[in-house]
């Protein structure tokens, strides 16, 4: 997983890959020594193909050009690991804004944002607060080829991302354990007799209640509703009718 070519830690000497931005016909290149530098297209495809190229969205940055970027350096994805959730516009302008930067007046001043956005971005991550995840999530990133890895580690402190338990990607191991019940039984197939309808509804009504025959009656009917199904989804059903003042 290490890249020679990868960014250092924080406060180290800046050896950043080459900045790339986009343009019509080509491309202008920051490189790490501060050198300036506008391409064709012919010399664009050779220096991606020599080693990876610093950009904000590669795969924008890919289909202006009409090169491939196999390997490249996206802060875009920098800043989304070491903010995640934020928004930021997937531009050199967007990092800058997002990042507090001065924005930038031409195409040079996009490509030296980039190189100043990643090294803000690792050295963010010096205060991280989850370093040991971080470098968990980190090293699982790298391991799939993940360019950023290994200056993430070194920003981190840390050699690799095999501290502690879990792969990275095992985010349910930071929630806390609970014990799930089992689900309730089904209610028991009781029948309600007529008798005890009628039982409940003066229970319900007290001792001092008018007697009426008729409501009565009526709920000692109804109650075959309640009654055990005779086969698996099929209800009881009960088509009850009774005049006003009954007592429904």
């Amino acid at each position: 997983m290490s890249d020679s070519t990868a960014f250092p830690a924080a406060d180290q000497p800046p050896e950043a890959p080459p900045a790339l931005i986009a343009r019509v016909g080509g491309a202008v290149v920051a490189r790490g020594d501060g050198e300036l530098a506008e391409l064709g297209l012919a010399a664009v495809r050779r220096l991606v193909q020599e080693r990876p190229v610093l950009v904000a969205h590669g795969p924008a940055t890919a289909a202006r050009l009409g090169v491939a970027l196999a390997r490249a350096y996206d802060v875009l994805e920098l800043f989304a690991f070491v903010r995640p959730a934020q928004f930021c516009i997937p531009t050199a302008g967007g990092l800058a804004q997002a990042l507090g930067l001065p924005p930038p007046g031409d195409a040079f001043d996009e490509a030296m944002i980039l190189q100043r956005a990643a090294r803000l971005l690792l050295r963010d991550l010096a205060v991280e607060k989850s370093p040991a995840r971080a470098a968990r999530i980190a090293f699982t990133m790298g391991q799939a080829g993940w360019l950023w890895a290994p200056a993430v580690l070194r920003a981190l402190g840390r050699r690799d991302g095999g501290e502690g338990r879990g792969s990275g990607l095992d985010v349910w191991s930071a929630l806390p354990e609970w014990d799930e019940a089992p689900p309730r039984p089904p209610p028991p197939g009781l029948a309600v007799s007529g008798a005890e309808a009628r039982a409940a509804l003066a229970n319900l009504l007290g001792p001092g209640a008018e007697t009426r025959p008729d409501q009565a009656a009526y709920a000692a009917a109804v109650a075959e509703a309640f009654a055990p199904r005779e086969a698996a989804g099929m209800p009881r059903l009960v088509l009850a009718e009774a005049g006003t003042g009954i007592g429904k």
